[in-house]
């Protein structure tokens, strides 16, 4: 699978301490979007996450993030340049618990 998207060098965490992932602990803004939406995510806990992209049809298409990662919140720029219009799905992983959002592109 190929990295699409980046890391915006000035991640920011602050500890928060919640339980498990909810709908809440993942958003994506715009949404729809038309280029480069803001990915805000939380994490209950300190580990491995992993932020997966699918197609509509829920082929992967790529990773954003598979890192260590504290516990709090979290913020990335995912770059969509040349990406076709259309739907996909973003999957937040924390150590086995899973969360996912869809994501609008739109032209």
């Amino acid at each position: 699978m190929s990295n699409i998207g980046y890391i915006d060098n000035a991640l920011r965490s602050e500890a928060i301490g919640l339980l498990d992932l909810t709908k809440d602990d993942l958003v994506i803004r715009p949404n729809p979007f038309t280029e480069n939406p803001t990915i805000s995510y939380r994490l209950a806990t300190t580990g491995r996450a992993q932020l997966r992209v699918s197609d509509a049809q829920g082929r992967a298409m790529g990773t954003l993030l598979d890192a260590g990662m504290r516990e709090g919140q979290h913020t990335m720029v995912w770059n969509t340049t040349g990406m076709a219009a259309g739907t996909y799905w973003l999957t937040l992983t924390l150590d086995g618990d899973r969360i996912t959002e869809q994501a609008v592109k739109v032209e």
